[in-house]
């Protein structure tokens, strides 16, 4: 039941003025995380996905401090667009409190850019991000008027105007409502993947096989894919489909700027495929990479080296030119 209690001051609530304190903090964190990128880019690369801890402790840092009453229940950006954080009693968070409302935003701004082997573990773990990350922005859009959110009902805290000198509890099933959508749905999506991943091609004892092949030579793949290339003869009006297997391999040698190092890792790690029991037949051209990765969960810096070329040029080791690669997302 929802208490409709007329003292409810609904001005101290606020939506719009939270995203957008929301977005100045986000790019605040991405400059943060860029400068440290470029800066460091060599260490970075160097620990893997050992530098999400690092996005972690920045993370939990500015807001879990800045949350707190140690800053005044604001963080940069919710002092730029005047609102705070504060418990039913209006006062400021412990530093404690505000810390574990940090931490439950973590996983769904810094945890899901890890690079991990691929295969059911990815599945699963792609999932529960997802799940946290579903149920916090659906309890931000609908569990009105106060948009108290997973973080907040944690942590016991409310967002409001820095004017407001006063808020009341407004009883509601709408979080246990909502949470309990996005468990089902989760539930759904998880069936889904299971079912529908193999009716296009990635059969899932495959795809495992292939990483089980890798990880007993004490390698690490981080990418599988099933390519496609449609060509269409116009002198017999056939379309003919050639299908390609891509493989990345995470790669933290120090070495791995050389480009003859990389490629000779590429003819190594193809090997190790070529060589398997796995069925080739069907296969008309192959992509190898290996893919170096720097990452404060925030923002990533890929590094990739890459061969492409048909099945039979590589069974026949024919000299295949190496393609390299550097994104940020």
């Amino acid at each position: 039941m929802e208490n409709n209690n007329s003292n409810v001051n609904n001005n101290c609530y606020v939506f719009w003025k939270r995203i957008l304190a929301f977005w100045t903090d986000s790019i605040l964190l991405l400059i943060v995380a860029y400068v440290l990128l470029t800066l460091f880019k060599n260490q970075l690369f160097s620990i893997g996905n050992w530098g999400i801890l690092i996005g972690f402790a920045i993370f939990m840092l500015y807001y879990g401090l800045q949350n707190s009453r140690l800053c005044g229940g604001q963080t940069l950006g919710k002092r730029l667009f005047k609102i705070k954080v504060v418990d039913f009693n209006n006062q400021f968070l412990s530093v404690q409190k505000s810390l574990l409302r940090a931490l439950i935003l973590t996983p769904m701004f810094v945890f899901g850019s890890l690079l991990l082997p691929v295969g059911n573990v990815v599945i699963i773990y792609s999932i529960i991000i997802g799940f946290i990350s579903f149920v916090i922005v659906m309890l931000f859009l609908f569990n009105f008027p106060q948009r108290r959110s997973l973080h907040d009902l944690v942590a016991g805290s409310i967002v409001v105007n820095s004017n407001c000198e006063a808020v009341e509890f407004v009883k509601t099933r709408k979080p246990l409502i909502i949470i309990s959508i996005g468990a089902v749905l989760t539930v759904l999506l998880a069936a889904l993947c299971f079912v529908y991943i193999p009716k296009v091609g990635m059969n899932l004892d495959e795809i495992n096989g292939v990483a089980r092949l890798y990880r007993q030579n004490d390698l690490n793949l981080a990418g599988y894919s099933i390519q496609y290339i449609y060509d269409y003869n116009y002198n017999t009006r056939e379309s003919v489909t050639k299908k390609g297997i891509s493989l990345t391999i995470a790669e933290n040698s120090k070495d791995f700027q050389n480009e003859k190092f990389a490629s000779a890792r590429i003819n190594d790690y193809a090997k190790i495929f070529l060589n398997s029991e796995f069925k080739k037949d069907d296969i008309e051209f192959m992509t190898i990479g290996i893919a170096n990765y720097a990452t404060l969960g925030t923002n990533s810096k890929i590094k990739m080296f890459s061969k492409k070329a048909s099945m039979q040029d590589w069974l026949n080791g024919v000299d295949i030119p190496i393609l390299s690669s550097e994104k940020i997302k």
